[in-house]
Parts: structure tokens; C-alpha cells; sequence
């Protein structure tokens, strides 16, 4: 994806390293003048000079990539978008155990496209009381339906919610008695990347 920036700026850097030279000759040349008023003006350019000597050009040059990648990045949030489909496109499988009463984070992704995500996975109560919840929430805050589980085995859940650019998508469990864990295991995000200008309106 193309943009304004251009990281292949060495031979203009040496380009600038023999300007300067030239600067340094032309500025030795005006001092065997011995004029006072043009002295100080040298003193000011030699400053400047010096300055530009001191620049870190290699970093300079990592810089200029790293904005690139940058704007990369901002160029494909800006094109496109995700729609709702089982097509996987990140997944989280580990099994995670919770005991608490009150809703604890399990799960987490930072969402880097805008879109309506299909989310799915699995919850099980374990214990001598099968009862317990899950929950998606959005930077911290309850978004989604409560899912329940009462059969002590691994239930498949899913749920279609949009998140945008930058969004937390969490997960969060909790068991409902003593004796028993709320467990989720294979959160998936699913979805289709597709261009934000040609999103379908009406069919």
C-alpha cells in the first residue's frame, strides 16, 4: 500500500554530507577576510553546521520506516472493515478457571479493525453446583449477552457484536455457589475482512 514517505533517502544524506563540506571551505575562505560583523555571521553558520554533523542520520532513517509502517496501519483500518462470517481470524484456546462470585476477566484481545465480530466459544461449570456465566464485555464495560451454563459439560456459545478500532473485546466468567469453577476454553473471533467502500447497504 503506497503513501508520501520514502525511507531510500541515502544518497541524499551524502548529497547533504558534501554540501556541508563545501559550506566548511566557503566559510574558512570568508574568514581570511578578518571582517568582524561577517565573523559572527560565520560563527552563527559554523553553529548550524556543527548541528547538522550531529545528526543521527541512521536513526533518522529507522524512524522514517517505522512512521511508514505507521501509516500502513492507518491506511488499512481506514479501507477496510469486518463482517460477520465463521471464517476464523484470531483465537484464544487456552482453558482458564475461574472461582470467583463476581465476573473476572479471562480472555482479552485489542480489536485493530472496525467491524461486527462473530465471537464464539466454549463454557463448563465444574463442581457440586453446576452454574455459572460468562459475559463479553467492551474496555471494561458489561456489551454483551449473558451465557449461561447448567450442564456440567462443554457448551458451545456464540454471540455477534461490533467493536471498533482500538476496542478491548473481553471475556469475563463467574460461578454462581461454593464448590464450582465457571472454566471457557477456544474464544475465536471470526469474520471477513472486507473494503469499507464497498460494504454492502442494500440488496
Amino acid at each position: 500500500m503506497g503513501n508520501s514517505f520514502n525511507i531510500s533517502v541515502a544518497p541524499e544524506i551524502a548529497a547533504l554530507d558534501a554540501k556541508v563540506d563545501i559550506i566548511d571551505t566557503e566559510v574558512d575562505a570568508i574568514r581570511a577576510v578578518d571582517l568582524p560583523a561577517i565573523d559572527t555571521l560565520i560563527d552563527i553558520v559554523d553553529t548550524e553546521v556543527d548541528a547538522i554533523r550531529t545528526l543521527n542520520l541512521p536513526a533518522i532513517l529507522t524512524l522514517i520506516g517505522t512512521v511508514d509502517t505507521v501509516v500502513d496501519g492507518i491506511q488499512a483500518s481506514q479501507y477496510f472493515s469486518i463482517f460477520v462470517s465463521d471464517t476464523i481470524i484470531n483465537s484464544s484456546d487456552t482453558e482458564r478457571t475461574t472461582v470467583d462470585v463476581n465476573y473476572e476477566k479471562l480472555k482479552e484481545f485489542k480489536i485493530s479493525l472496525t467491524g461486527t465480530y462473530r465471537l464464539t466459544f466454549d463454557l463448563k461449570a465444574i463442581g457440586a453446583t453446576l452454574d455459572c456465566d460468562a459475559k463479553f464485555y467492551k474496555n471494561g464495560i458489561a456489551f454483551g449477552a449473558q451465557h449461561t451454563d447448567l450442564t456440567g459439560n462443554w457448551t458451545g456459545k456464540t454471540e455477534d457484536l461490533a467493536y471498533a478500532d482500538g476496542d478491548l473485546l473481553q471475556l469475563y466468567v463467574k460461578r454462581h455457589a461454593a464448590a464450582t469453577s465457571g472454566n471457557i476454553r477456544n474464544l475465536k473471533l471470526r469474520g471477513t475482512f472486507v473494503p469499507s467502500i464497498s460494504l454492502l447497504t442494500l440488496d
